[in-house]
């Protein structure tokens, strides 16, 4: 091997978007850690610990109750996605989440999916406080969760929302792959 790229190390720049005072965003930085964590805390068995740690950090304040049923709809979803050591490769969670992992060691897999559930479980961190409502503290995760869903993970979209996403905008309406014309 050429002893000169055992030493290249190029220099990157990362641009962050301004942050506003209710949306505090991870760096590449903390994304990278907190992935690698949540990997630890599952194989641990630390999962729904480690998960409360992560919606408290996320920005904002979010009701105990309200916090506790996002803790729970995300632990089980990261115990649908995210593997444990030494499980096979996991092309479905990469599909749910919109990546291509093909190529990767399951290694990194893992840690690409483990990253992308960490950008998918600190926005619906954040999105409790967005929108607090009336509603019961699981309805408020359930939106929560599908909110940033429809942004980090499409197709975690059915299983959260029990397969009829109905969000309505303007002349027409979304359900599972279907977009239905109100007003043509």
């Amino acid at each position: 091997m050429d002893q000169h790229l055992l030493h290249y190390r190029p220099e990157i720049e990362v641009f962050e978007s301004p942050l506003t005072d209710r949306q505090e965003r991870l760096t590449a930085v903390d994304e990278m850690q907190q992935a690698a964590e949540l990997l630890d805390r599952v194989d641990e068995g630390e999962l729904e610990g480690y998960l409360v740690e992560l919606i408290d950090g996320a920005g904002g304040t979010v009701d105990r109750p309200v916090r506790d049923a996002l803790a729970q709809i995300l632990a089980r979803t990261a115990r649908r996605l995210v593997p444990h050591t030494g499980t096979a490769p996991i092309a479905s969670a990469g599909r749910m989440l919109g990546l291509e992992l093909e190529g990767l060691s399951a290694e990194d897999q893992a840690f690409e999916v483990a990253r992308h559930f960490v950008r998918f479980a600190s926005e619906a961190a954040r999105r409790p406080q967005e929108a607090p409502g009336a509603d019961s503290p699981q309805a408020q995760a359930v939106r929560a969760a599908a909110a940033a869903a429809r942004t980090h993970a499409p197709g975690l979209l059915p299983a959260l929302t029990g397969g009829a996403d109905t969000r309505r905008a303007g002349d027409w309406v979304r359900r599972p792959n279907h977009i239905i014309v109100l007003n043509p």
